[in-house]
């Protein structure tokens, strides 16, 4: 009889740790979502880089290799970004 709520107790031992360890992986992935959005709300849009990169060229701040080289980046990083947003509207439609 001992031996068996040995066992009993070891049971509910690992059920608590195991329920234990759901929960924490599931506040960590929910803090994982919290920080991964508000950094991608924390960075500047494609566009509002552009603009900006447009201004510094457009005052000699940027020469015209370092403008087109920035822009190119800059626009495949768009086409990118459209290509995202295209996707997500088409599975949520």
């Amino acid at each position: 009889m001992g031996h068996g709520s040995l066992t009993l107790e070891t049971m509910t031992a690992y059920v608590r740790y195991a329920a234990l360890f759901a929960t924490a992986v599931a506040v960590g992935f929910y803090l994982i979502a919290k920080v991964r959005n508000a950094f991608r709300q924390s960075q500047p849009s494609t566009s509002l880089l552009l603009d900006n990169f447009r201004d510094l060229h457009s005052s000699g701040q940027l020469s015209d290799e370092e403008y087109r080289n920035i822009k190119s980046k800059l626009a495949a990083r768009l086409r990118d970004e459209l290509k995202e947003s295209e996707k997500a509207e088409k599975s949520g439609s």
